[in-house]
């Protein structure tokens, strides 16, 4: 009869395994309820297709509203500007409310607040009114952007979760302009019913939210890291927990970190030099990406003598952006993020070189459609490398949601510059393409600039980082 070691009566449900499962941003009666969370995760994903919608509309209805207000290319761009002070709004009081009040109520606010701007529109009021409208439209989809965003980056396998949450918000980008050319085309103040279908979508979204999250302060509260932390110091002493894959001498969770009201997690992200980096990076891609799919149907017309029909080329750039964020997920994944962008954003460059040097309207189109596959990885990517990197954890919504204000200042100025700079320039419209090079090739710059810990580690001191794991997210 052998002799064998006693075995050790051990729970599975008691393991680390169990919490790395179900890691991510969960109650304990989320833990015993997948039905729950996938009604969560699923509403959070219309969530984006919302926000795509809502980005494009103006753009789509930019010539109607510009004819019916009888505006000029500055004046317009107010629309734009208005969104941008929404933004920063939203980037201001997100954390705090966010302690005071919970997820439930914040999600089902923030997509209440996107009923307005349709139901504006619908009544066709003085431009200023639109405006003002406006606001709450971008205090809507920053804070969509930033609440949907850190909650889906705490997921199991973020990775294809974040690549299809932005492929939805393409989706909708792509599928707004479309739908609105049958308004647009009629005379008269016809375009304005564009925005009923708005408004239905928008009441969908906030139906389904409201229903997934009963207006509960939800799981985001819950720090994933606390729960883990507690499960690893209980089963010390098992035998399966000889090599802890959990270090509490890393990025502990404090007191004091948990304690911090919203303005002082504000402060203390904006103190970081990795956020400010990545907030700007942000910013210029969001503000290439807009002035792509704002300017390129003018560039089309005017530079390259194309019809009516460059409309609906340019929605193959918005849908190169969907394709893009699930086509290129597999070389993403194996590449690494942080290297994979550099090469996506300079095979961008290239395109726009084709395009500013070979003036052929066929070539010109395919790059327009590769750019936007090439662009597409680019946010999705951004919000892990920042999931990842920032620490404490309980400064995530406050990093993201500032990183969000500054996609939003892209997004209203750089099509604004463009504007200027075209009315100034002898060559009109055709400076487009070298102003691209340069904002893709500065987007290169700062997104080096960003990671430079990773770049040296991986480059100069030949670190195997295939080793090196997000201790906050285990799944």
């Amino acid at each position: 009869m052998s002799l064998r070691e006693p075995s050790l009566d051990v729970q599975p449900a008691s393991r680390p395994r169990f919490c790395r499962r179900y890691a991510g941003h969960r109650d304990s009666k989320d833990l015993q309820n997948s039905k729950s969370m996938f009604l969560k995760e699923c509403s959070l994903y219309t969530c984006f297709l919302l926000a795509g919608w809502v980005d494009a509309t103006v753009g789509a209805l930019l010539p109607a509203i510009r004819e019916h207000w009888d505006l000029s290319f500055v004046l317009v761009s107010m629309l734009f500007v208005g969104t941008f002070v929404g933004c920063i709004i939203a980037a201001t009081f997100v954390s705090p409310l966010m302690d005071r009040i919970g997820y439930g109520i914040m999600i089902s606010g923030a997509a209440g607040l996107s009923i307005i701007f349709p139901v504006v529109f619908l009544t066709m009021p003085p431009f200023p009114v639109l405006v003002i409208a406006m606001i709450f439209s971008g205090m809507s989809t920053s804070t969509l952007d930033a609440l949907v965003n850190v909650w889906i980056s705490q997921r199991p396998k973020a990775d294809v979760r974040l690549g299809f949450l932005h492929f939805l918000y393409g989706v909708g980008a792509l599928c707004s302009p479309l739908a609105a050319i049958r308004f647009v085309e009629k005379k008269g103040v016809a375009f304005q019913y564009f925005f009923c279908t708005s408004l239905a979508l928008a009441t969908l979204v906030l139906t389904l939210v409201t229903v997934a999250f009963r207006l509960q302060r939800d799981e985001h509260n819950t720090c994933p890291r606390q729960c883990c932390l507690k499960l690893a110091r209980s089963n010390q002493s098992h035998a399966y927990h000889k090599r802890p894959r959990i270090r509490t001498d890393i990025h502990p969770v404090s007191a004091d970190t948990n304690t911090r009201t919203g303005f002082e997690k504000l402060k203390a992200v904006v103190s970081q030099s990795k956020v400010l980096l990545l907030a700007a990076f942000t910013g210029i891609y969001v503000g290439t990406e807009v002035t792509v799919g704002g300017w390129s149907s003018t560039f089309l017309i005017e530079a390259r003598q194309q019809g009516a029909s460059a409309n609906a080329l340019v929605s193959e750039f918005w849908a190169g952006i969907a394709f893009g964020r699930i086509l290129l997920i597999p070389v993403t994944a194996w590449l690494g993020d942080e290297i994979a962008i550099i090469i996506y954003l300079l095979f961008a460059v290239g395109l726009q070189l084709l395009v500013w040097f070979v003036p052929n309207m066929i070539a010109n189109v395919v790059a327009l459609a590769l750019l936007g596959v090439f662009l597409g990885p680019a946010f999705p990517c951004m919000i892990r490398v920042t999931s990842k990197t920032i620490r404490p954890r309980a400064h995530l919504t406050a990093a993201i949601s500032f990183i969000s204000t500054f996609s939003a200042a892209g997004m209203a100025l750089l099509p604004l510059i463009v504007s200027l700079a075209s009315q100034k320039a002898s060559q009109g419209i055709k400076i487009l393409p070298p102003m691209l090079v340069g904002l893709l090739s500065l987007q290169v710059f700062l997104w080096i600039a960003s990671n430079k810990e990773y770049f040296v580690k991986r480059f100069v001191k030949k670190e195997d980082m295939s080793e090196v794991e997000d201790v906050d997210r285990l799944d």
